[in-house]
């Protein structure tokens, strides 16, 4: 009997961790998800701001429509600052990347409520949309490295959606902000009130358990920087700038102002394809 109960109790043990550590990585999975929807409500209002305030931008300092687009093209160079925060994140993790923008995002929007400068507005802009996009770029990452490959694009469906409410509360706020003599300039102090999230991103978002891994065997070090130029990322980043090209040709011609991308396959992403679950619809046929 002893050796019975003995062997029951060796069988079971194995079967309970198995169960904890199930239950463990639901609820981290729940966690990431969580702070990866909070980021991306707060980033999508930010990201809306500049193009939802160009008119009351350009009031301010004076511009035309050719300033104003001037304005908006040195902005575009944070993509080079973006670029280079989001290779970051394999070398010191996704978690510190995305807190660091935490931090430059709100301070930068603060920088840009203050100026009384167009060029000091575009610098501002420049770090504000660089920490935006190496943010976004790894929240992204963080979902598809975290969740279940089943759970993968749901998760991201609802990051996005996420980013989509954010624009639209940026839409619903500027008219009435438009009636205040600063205007836009509230706009981006709402956006620096995004500080106050840091401390708690700081304690809830995890690191990412796959670069954990990697990190300990050694292969961010080995990574370089300029493996993103290599031509089968090169094949990649082709396409995907073509298909967001084609889509913004079709928002222009049509008078559309669509800030994330609907009914393509796409969706996967975004979330915003007419079905009750997109992220699982998206899981069946694949992503390309």
């Amino acid at each position: 009997m002893p050796d019975s109960a003995t062997n029951v109790d060796d069988g079971e043990r194995p079967r309970a961790d198995s169960l904890l550590q199930a239950a463990d990585a639901e609820a981290r999975s729940r966690r990431v998800i969580r702070c990866v929807v909070a980021l991306m409500l707060y980033q999508g209002f930010t990201l809306a701001m500049l193009g939802i305030g160009a008119p009351w931008i350009a009031k301010s300092f004076g511009l035309d429509q050719s300033g104003i687009a001037r304005t908006f093209a040195w902005v575009s160079l944070s993509a080079f600052g973006a670029l280079g925060l989001a290779r970051m994140a394999d070398r010191v993790g996704r978690r510190r990347v995305v807190l660091w923008s935490m931090i430059g995002t709100p301070l930068s929007a603060l920088a840009a409520a203050l100026s009384t400068h167009v060029a000091w507005l575009v610098v501002s802009s420049i770090f504000m949309f660089a920490f935006m996009g190496a943010a976004i770029a790894s929240a992204v990452v963080m979902i598809a490295e975290e969740l279940a490959v089943q759970a993968r694009a749901r998760g991201q469906s609802y990051a996005a959606l996420a980013g989509a409410m954010g624009a639209g509360l940026c839409i619903m706020v500027m008219p009435v902000l438009a009636r205040s003599a600063y205007s836009w300039r509230l706009l981006f102090g709402i956006s620096a009130l995004g500080i106050t999230l840091w401390p708690t991103m700081a304690r809830l978002i995890p690191e990412s358990r796959r670069w954990e891994r990697a990190a300990a065997a050694g292969v961010p070090a080995a990574t370089s920087f300029y493996a993103v130029f290599r031509p089968a990322y090169r094949r990649r980043i082709r396409g995907a700038a073509h298909l967001f090209a084609a889509r913004r040709h079709r928002d222009h011609r049509f008078g559309q102002l669509d800030i994330f991308p609907r009914r393509h396959g796409s969706a996967s992403v975004t979330g915003r394809d007419q079905h009750p679950d997109p992220g699982r619809r998206w899981n069946r046929p694949g992503r390309l």
